[in-house]
């Protein structure tokens, strides 16, 4: 079998786990299905994808994502403080 090599517009599907940087999983797919995108159609953040390119089937790396190269810095005009008992959390069809 041919290795092929991750190149703009390539079908990626991998597993993947997002890590703080204390080592804290915040988000991972290892116990389910992969994910798949293709390169370049923006699903992902471009951060993201510029590390994939060159990456061959069955390569695992590991990488850091600055902040810049992802969602950007903490903005704090961008955060709300609201009381806790303001939310609703839904499940199915039933407001806990």
């Amino acid at each position: 079998m041919s290795s092929c090599s991750i190149a703009e517009n390539s079908r990626v599907t991998l597993h993947f786990a997002i890590k703080l940087m204390n080592g804290q999983v915040v988000d991972s797919n290892f116990d389910s299905e992969p994910a798949s995108f293709s390169m370049g159609d923006g699903q992902m953040l471009e951060g993201f994808e510029r590390v994939l390119l060159g990456l061959s089937s069955g390569d695992e790396k590991q990488f850091e994502i600055l902040p810049e190269q992802g969602f950007g810095m903490t903005n704090p005009n961008n955060m709300q403080t609201f009381p806790a008992a303001s939310l609703k959390i839904w499940n199915l069809n039933r407001v806990w």
